[in-house]
């Protein structure tokens, strides 16, 4: 949840003041992000006044609201010190076992509940695009992924964007509208397994990208260029404009800028034959 936050927040411009942790510490050697670092980004989302400024049914509302009540950021926090505790081999003594654990499913129940809205919110896999320049449009084939396993159907829409990156991972919102998950999330074949998984960046050592999959936790070595498919500058500030852009941050029409509201587009979904 924490990943696409930073992957949002960055998209529409807006610098999280949590993310320097976070960048430092995979380039410096020192470690990757934990989660101390993780929470730290809900609590500065949870309360930024640029996010809060941003069109009302972008999906980082939804996440914003999740720890701005009260109720789940107590529990948000019982939970994070249960597991320091035990990091820390300060476990509870048996007699008091079954009330822990009681307790602490209750906390983890509530968070799930509150992050219910969040699954209405496809993960596409977009593996080709082809722009139509007479028709304005692109032919996107893409991945829905659904539930705990990565096999699922090739599907195609049709969108007005050209901008939408194959081999990247977008997020759906309740707009029909895409956002580019990448260098925060990414799709890739497990070096272990040899089955496809979304991973998150750990370490940045020389010449590759330590990764670590959410679904497991296997990590593996990317030998992809840093600065191509994972540039870890994106964390420093706000994403940077293109030239036709322009200052003002303008997004040209069909361009799918998230930092202002605009009609829904519509992804007419298709099946394959």
């Amino acid at each position: 949840m924490a990943l696409i936050t930073l992957a949002l927040a960055w998209e529409a411009g807006i610098p999280l003041g949590s993310t320097t942790a976070i960048k430092e510490k995979p380039t410096s050697g020192r470690g990757g992000p934990g989660l101390g670092d993780w929470a730290a980004v809900m609590q500065v989302a949870a309360t930024s006044r640029d996010l809060r400024e941003l069109p009302h049914r972008h999906p980082i509302h939804s996440i914003r609201s999740l720890l701005a009540d009260q109720d789940a950021a107590d529990a948000r926090q019982r939970l994070s010190e249960r597991r320091n505790d035990d990091a820390h081999l300060r476990r509870p003594d048996p007699i008091d076992l079954p009330s822990a654990v009681t307790e602490g499913l209750a906390d983890l129940t509530l968070l799930a509940e509150r992050s219910r809205a969040l699954a209405d919110f496809p993960l596409w896999h977009v593996t080709e695009t082809r722009w139509d320049t007479l028709a304005k449009t692109a032919d996107v084939r893409y991945r829905e992924l659904t539930g705990d396993h990565p096999v699922v159907p090739t599907r195609v829409a049709t969108s007005l964007r050209h901008d939408l990156e194959p081999g990247s991972i977008h997020l759906g919102d309740s707009t029909h509208e895409l956002h580019l998950l990448r260098p925060f999330l990414t799709g890739e074949v497990c070096r272990v397994c040899r089955a496809w998984w979304t991973f998150h960046a750990v370490l940045v050592p020389k010449g590759g990208v330590q990764l670590k999959g959410l679904e497991h936790g296997t990590g593996f070595t990317s030998l992809q260029t840093r600065h191509r498919r994972w540039p870890w500058s994106v964390l420093g500030g706000p994403r940077p404009r293109t030239a036709s852009e322009g200052s003002s941050g303008a997004v040209p029409p069909g361009m799918g800028g998230v930092g202002r509201s605009r009609r829904p587009r519509c992804l007419r979904l298709r099946r394959l034959p």
